[in-house]
């Protein structure tokens, strides 16, 4: 059957036995029509908004969801579980077009959900970034299996909220916008998932690979090993944790990932890659007056101590100190407006004592709607480190360069904003992910370029893949033998 233009759910099977959902096509359900305009979460709340725009909601035992296609949702794709439900080979594009808080898949409990394609879950609201649309998300569910599915896109790959026993291993995550995996216990008694075997395929360098947050104060039990982690454009940060709700936010680089036990059997693959900006050449001085401290802190406003000091960095530094929790900013105004002819490039040095802390570069509109146009999360350590990112303004006019860290003490040195000639690179030409989102076998004709698959094994001519499964290929420079650079 084919549904299209449904406003509350295209088939509702709750509570149905031992039925099969087969063959079936869904566009445009829900109240955002295909379009994912913006709005308030809650602005469908009077019409019982949790039901609105959801693909197949199906639960019951020993049911079998497949061959199902869904394009353009407002909520969830598929919503299944119960004793012995099966969802396999179905498709989700573009879910969670009116709605964050959701899962292009959702699964409800006890179910297998596997060899499922999901694309573009990344939600309407930018604002909500970091806890936006899952591709797969059980919600305060049990024993769900989830392997073998690919994710393109989605806001976070994978997100398990209080969920336990759950079993996630064997999946492709990839070119999500913020986060791999993301793992957040609510409640007391022990999770118990195991995270196993999956790749986390990033491509910027604002993503991490995985976050998971405990907020009461027992440790969590759950196992994660054996995952692939890989972002050609960044080390770090790899992993977000906080073990309970007295310990503090600690950012991870894989190395001291794994110092604490978890992923003990993980790779962290590192390729050669170029940047995601070729700079051409530099149009302009630095717009960031009193960068490297010479003159002291003239310039800049930070609302707690701020000193210059020296034998840190280079010459003379900011040493940035907190004296009360709390974020606070340091910041100055550009010294002339950006344009939208130009690229910029922001540079900076920073080290904190913690070594094992964050800082986060924002530039702002300065105007009255304060509009960011560049925020990025950088870790850092006792050691120097030397960051530079370029970014394309959305609009002409002032702005302010701002700095925020979760650090009682840090320091920064060499900040500048240069106007530069760049063109952007493509991360997918560069690292293409290949998707069999059919029930035959598929051949890809790869031209005359050569690749290497993530186990370094040449591929050239065509690539064939079995039904519902993906591969992320590396192009090489040349088609002689090399081998994927790996830590």
């Amino acid at each position: 059957c084919a549904f299209r233009g449904v406003l509350r759910t295209g088939i509702d099977a709750r509570n149905m036995e031992e039925c099969t959902l087969a063959g079936n096509s869904f566009t445009d359900i829900g109240p955002a029509n295909g379009s994912g305009q913006s709005g308030h979460a809650d602005r469908w709340k009077g019409y019982g908004y949790y039901e609105y725009g959801i693909g197949i909601q199906a639960s019951g035992i020993h049911s079998i969801i497949e061959d199902n296609t869904v394009l353009r949702c407002g909520r969830q794709g598929i919503t299944a579980g119960g004793q012995g439900v099966l969802v396999r080979f179905n498709t989700v594009d573009h879910a969670c077009l009116s709605y964050n808080d959701c899962g292009a898949f959702m699964p409800l409990g006890d179910s297998r959900t596997e060899f499922n394609i999901i694309r573009h879950s990344i939600g309407p609201y930018d604002q909500f970034a970091g806890s936006g649309a899952r591709g797969i998300y059980p919600d305060f569910r049990e024993r769900d299996t989830i392997r073998f599915n690919t994710i393109v896109d989605a806001r976070v790959g994978i997100g398990l909220t209080n969920a336990k026993r759950e079993v996630v291993r064997g999946n492709t995550v990839y070119g999500h916008t913020a986060i791999g995996f993301s793992m957040n216990k609510k409640n007391a008694g022990p999770l118990d998932n195991t995270v196993a075997g999956n790749i986390f395929f990033g491509l910027d360098a604002r993503q991490y690979s995985l976050r998971w947050e405990n907020q009461v104060t027992e440790p969590d039990r759950s196992a994660i090993d054996s995952n692939r982690y890989w972002n050609p454009y960044t080390d770090f940060p790899v992993v977000k944790h906080k073990g309970d709700s007295a310990s503090a936010e600690a950012w991870w680089d894989f190395a001291g990932w794994t110092s604490t036990g978890n992923d003990r059997h993980a790779t962290r693959n590192f390729l050669t890659a170029p940047p995601p900006w070729s700079i051409l050449d530099t149009a302009g001085a630095s717009l960031v007056q009193n960068g490297s401290f010479e003159n002291g802190t003239t310039g800049w406003s930070f609302s707690d101590s701020l000193t210059a000091v020296t034998g840190v960095l280079d010459g003379r530094c900011a040493r940035l100190k907190k004296n009360s929790t709390g974020s606070k900013t340091f910041w100055t105004r550009l010294t002339m407006p950006l344009d939208t002819g130009f690229a910029y490039v922001v540079r900076f040095t920073v080290a904190d004592p913690s070594n094992i802390g964050r800082t986060t570069l924002r530039v702002r509109e300065d105007a009255a709607a304060w509009n960011v146009w560049l925020e990025r999360v950088y870790l850092t350590k006792s050691a120097r480190r030397e960051y530079w990112t370029v970014f394309s303004p959305p609009a002409n006019g002032r702005a302010l360069l701002e700095f925020s860290s979760s650090n009682s003490q840090y320091w920064l040195d060499n900040i500048s904003v240069l106007p530069v000639h760049a063109l952007p690179t493509d991360p997918r030409e560069r690292f293409p992910i290949f998707v069999n989102d059919t029930r035959h076998p598929k051949t890809f004709d790869l031209g005359e370029r050569c690749y290497l698959d993530l186990d370094s094994i040449p591929v050239h001519g065509s690539l064939t893949l079995a039904p519902f499964t993906s591969r992320i290929l590396v192009l090489r420079d040349t088609c002689a033998l090399t081998s994927v650079p790996r830590n």
